[in-house]
């Protein structure tokens, strides 16, 4: 933590969720030491769709470009490749320029542009009338809707577990509905998650889509859990979607933007 905690001006997420990185199973945190330094590390999480999922990318500013990142990337492609994933995803804010530059030195490509969206200041959410947990028996008709949707398109097709993306294959849609994380109203829909980050909760809407007025209210539902409680609310919308309008009009304002990159996992030689 010596160096990752002032990368962000003392605001990294990781040190809040270093031990429960620990004692995770479907993950592998690495470090790269230089004279027995830490000075590097990086996280594989592995998802229910069969991709890798690389985050908590950090290097000690003394020693960026000397190749480490590289090297904590060539590994995570040979981890990856050993457990069988197919593909490697990550995030990266738009802004981040010197990370965007790395990425792509790495072969990873931009599929999706998203944007995050948190409440207005002193802005009150309610219950909304009418909104249902989905069911068993709106399985055909939740995959139809979601993927027909111009979020779907505009999202390359994944929602977002906090701030993991994952695809929306028909396996993730009956688990979302096994789990009660699926709402619907009329002909909307919306993906949500009640967790934590380390010991801070958060309150989002991973997906939406459907009709402006439906979706506003669907938002309004999911964000109104808890109500007093002190916790982040955010919305995870891509950009081309009429959902970015209707975020606003739900009293929500962006708050930043990130890109999605993808590349395929190598396979290993025999």
């Amino acid at each position: 933590m010596e160096f990752i905690s002032r990368i962000w001006g003392g605001h990294d997420y990781i040190p809040r969720v270093w031990d429960e990185w620990m004692r995770e199973r479907n993950a592998e945190t690495f470090v790269v030491e230089v004279e027995g330094r830490p000075v590097g590390m990086n996280r594989v999480k592995f998802l229910d769709d069969g991709s890798a999922w690389l985050e908590g990318a950090r290097i000690h500013p003394a020693f960026r470009g000397t190749g480490l990142a590289s090297a904590l990337g060539k590994n995570s492609a040979r981890v990856a490749a050993e457990r069988g994933s197919k593909r490697m995803r990550l995030a990266t804010n738009t802004r981040n320029l010197r990370a965007r530059r790395q990425i792509t030195k790495m072969g990873f490509v931009e599929i999706a542009r998203m944007n995050l969206f948190v409440p207005r200041k002193r802005y009150r959410f309610g219950p909304q009338s009418g909104v249902r947990l989905a069911t068993s028996k709106d399985a055909v008709w939740l995959l139809k809707v979601i993927r027909s949707s111009e979020e779907f398109k505009a999202g390359n097709g994944v929602f977002w577990d906090g701030f993991r993306a994952i695809s929306l294959t028909p396996r993730a849609i009956a688990k979302l509905v096994r789990e009660r994380r699926i709402y619907v109203l009329g002909d909307a829909v919306a993906l949500f998650k009640h967790g934590k980050e380390g010991d801070e909760p958060f309150n989002q809407v991973c997906f939406a889509c459907g009709d402006s007025k439906s979706v506003k209210r669907l938002i309004r539902h999911v964000f109104s859990y808890r109500p007093g409680v002190r916790m982040e609310r955010f919305l995870c919308a891509p950009q081309g979607s009429p959902l970015v309008a209707s975020a606003k009009e739900a009293g929500l304002v962006r708050w930043t933007s990130f890109i999605l990159f993808q590349r395929e996992v190598p396979v290993l030689s025999s």
